[in-house]
């Protein structure tokens, strides 16, 4: 007689689920802490913003950005590498341009 296959619950396979999408973003976000800022800007047309975005007014009207986005943990307490956006107090052109490069760096790890 055939042996019968256990099927995981509904909960494990969402658990699952969730532990491997987790795994696969922090293995993409540390390959791309990795790489160069030279390599990361070969992709600026990525980066631009589009006519049909409207400045990000777009995506505001669709996911209610503006009321979500403050409650997302900094980058920096799940991957310390990461650039801390508390440095953007300053205003020196070195920072600016740190923030420029991690930005663009973080789009195209989304």
């Amino acid at each position: 007689m055939a042996k019968k296959l256990k099927v995981p619950s509904l909960f494990a396979l969402f658990v699952i689920n969730a532990l491997v999408w987790l795994a696969v973003h922090l293995i993409i976000s540390n390959y791309m802490l990795k790489l160069d800022t030279q390599r990361i800007n070969r992709f600026a047309s990525l980066y631009r913003s589009y006519p049909f975005e409207q400045e990000g007014a777009l995506w505001d009207r669709l996911f209610n950005i503006k009321k979500w986005k403050g409650r997302l943990p900094e980058s920096t307490i799940i991957v310390p590498e990461s650039f801390d956006q508390s440095a953007m107090g300053r205003t020196d052109p070195e920072t600016i341009l740190t923030y420029i490069d991690e930005t663009n760096r973080a789009e195209l790890t989304h």
